[in-house]
């Protein structure tokens, strides 16, 4: 199999990491430049562009002569990839290379994977909604990367998840990102995506979900109580102390007050069956 690769050079002058790149002779596929990159809390991770249908993998070596393969591997989709491959506080060598190495994907196993988030939440004004997926592979996930469209997203970009951890909204673990209405530069609805990779470069991408976002504080937020014991002829929306009897006509209340729509409403249930 023809690989391409990238060999990455860094030498240690006065605490400044300089990069170097060259092509590994006999390559047959395109060539690509890779960059090290400082990160705000002292990591160097490693960029470099992808291309769709290639897998990728790094190794190291102390002396350009002895190479030893990182774990992981990356699944190119077109966009730039990067890694961490010098976690911040570790001591830091006066001399270590880098080599990206890329080919052909071979067969990969696509990643089982779903949504664990309820669709068409609305994300208030300075809340924060996790966003979780939760995903499996025989070869191990690498990492799960969210898209978000809409509303000027301005958070970090792509947000994504190498690890799963403890999701206190959800109570599981697994892979999430959190959402701050405070990302957005304005109110309404917007979609997020998000793709699987596995270790071995199989990818999964997940259906799009829509949310509602008041980063403003704009959006009207109308509720209505529901209880057994509630009346649809006394009953008013925005008052807790005056259910209604069923959920429609508490549902029209609110379309009432609305010009006709219920869209951000909440409807809170007391305990009790309703048709």
């Amino acid at each position: 199999m023809p690989f391409t690769s990238i060999t990455l050079r860094t030498y240690l002058r006065a605490g400044l990491f300089v990069l170097f790149a060259g092509p590994a002779p006999a390559q047959t596929p395109p060539l690509f430049s890779a960059s090290l990159q400082r990160e705000g809390d002292g990591a160097l991770s490693l960029h470099w562009p992808s291309q769709t249908g290639q897998s990728y993998h790094i190794e190291s070596s102390p002396d350009l002569v002895a190479w030893t393969a990182d774990p992981g591997h990356f699944a190119g989709y077109g966009g730039e990839l990067a890694s961490i491959v010098r976690p911040a506080g570790i001591a830091e060598p006066t001399r270590q290379f880098w080599r990206v190495v890329g080919g052909a994907s071979a067969s990969a196993l696509t990643p089982i994977a779903r949504w664990d988030v309820v669709p068409n939440q609305r994300i208030a004004q300075g809340q924060v909604l996790n966003i979780g997926v939760v995903a499996f592979s025989k070869a191990g996930i690498d990492r799960v990367v969210f898209t978000v469209s809409g509303q000027g997203y301005a958070g970090t970009t792509p947000p994504s998840a190498s690890s799963m951890t403890h999701n206190e909204q959800t109570n599981v673990y697994e892979y999430w990102v959190p959402l701050r209405a405070n990302d957005f530069s304005s109110s309404g609805g917007f979609t997020i995506t998000a793709t699987v990779h596995g270790k071995d470069g199989g990818t999964k991408a997940l259906e799009p979900l829509s949310f509602v976002v008041d980063a403003t504080g704009e959006l009207p937020a109308p509720a209505a109580w529901v209880s057994t014991t509630g009346s649809d002829t006394t009953g008013r929306a925005n008052n807790r102390s005056l259910p209604f009897l069923t959920p429609g006509a508490a549902v029209g209340a609110i379309q009432a007050l609305n010009g006709g729509s219920a869209d951000g409403a909440t409807l809170y249930f007391y305990e009790g069956s309703y048709a």
